[in-house]
């Protein structure tokens, strides 16, 4: 049993318009704790809602993205006790995401997540698991890819706060990628309930300058990076997912290590651990 809502599977399964590329997709309603009879897309909303991230024009190119996030994701390895994100250059302006090389290390452990900062199976996992990855993380034994993706913006009341707090994350990512992890975790510890209007961008501001991410407030506040997160969530939905024999993202939270998913309990670092370990012993490690 996923621990994630499946829109495949779910009454609440829906074909909805992804605006970015004007396509029907198969769209996933992520992890919303209850039911709702308007599925939660990747579909970025147009309003005038103060704090409204703004929709992007169907013929557009795919936008650029990041810096730091070549792949979609940003990789956060160790260094001295303290994580550090790997640089990269941006995805250009109708460019495409360069996948982050596969781990061939026995010893290391890769682990990816695609997550909604909305998403409160995502947040459930981050509350329980954020100790044992930045311990993991910082002292080597893994590498971790955070991918932000948006596919519950409908759950935020007009506000797109998920595509909001995804932009806000590639901010922090640009400007301070270090402090990505902190943001991230920071993210989930002030999680908003589903269907509220969510943290507003002078919160997700303030919440990056606790991170320790400094001169980001003009990228939050201008929504900078929402079509690229609208491009990112598209790519997933799409698939495959690289380094895994994952066809598409099917729901938030996904969780890979070593190329496979992780399907059990969210809220048990004990089972996830033993996971992770298990993978890593059957990768020779």
């Amino acid at each position: 049993m996923p621990f994630f809502t499946d829109l495949a599977l779910s009454a609440r399964a829906k074909t909805a318009r992804i605006a970015s590329l004007g396509l029907l997709v198969a769209v996933l309603a992520g992890c919303a704790s209850t039911p709702t009879t308007s599925p939660d897309t990747a579909e970025p909303k147009n309003t005038t809602s103060p704090g409204t991230a703004e929709p992007k024009n169907a013929a557009s190119p795919n936008a650029a993205g990041p810096k730091n996030m070549a792949s979609d994701g940003i990789v956060l390895t160790g260094n001295s006790g303290t994580i550090v994100a790997t640089r990269t250059d941006a995805i250009p302006t109708g460019g495409a995401p360069t996948a982050t090389a596969r781990n061939t290390s026995s010893t290391t452990a890769q682990i990816v997540t695609y997550v909604d900062y909305l998403c409160a199976y995502c947040g459930q996992f981050d509350k329980t698991n954020s100790d044992l990855l930045q311990s993991l993380v910082s002292s080597g034994a893994a590498t971790l890819e955070i991918h932000p993706i948006a596919i519950l913006d409908q759950a935020s009341s007009g506000t797109n706060y998920s595509q909001r707090a995804a932009s806000a994350a590639g901010c922090v990512a640009e400007a301070a990628p270090d402090r990505f992890f902190a943001f991230s975790t920071a993210l989930f510890a002030q999680q908003p309930s589903e269907y509220s209007t969510g943290l507003t961008d002078a919160q997700l501001t303030d919440l990056a300058a606790e991170s320790g991410a400094e001169n980001v407030a003009d990228c939050i506040t201008s929504h900078r990076f929402a079509r690229w997160v609208v491009d990112a969530t598209q790519r997933a939905i799409n698939g495959p997912l690289p380094n895994s024999n994952i066809p598409r993202l099917r729901g938030t939270p996904t969780i890979i290590v070593n190329g496979k998913q992780y399907t059990g309990p969210l809220n048990s670092v004990t089972q996830f651990k033993a996971y992770i370990d298990q993978v890593r012993s059957s990768s020779g490690g």
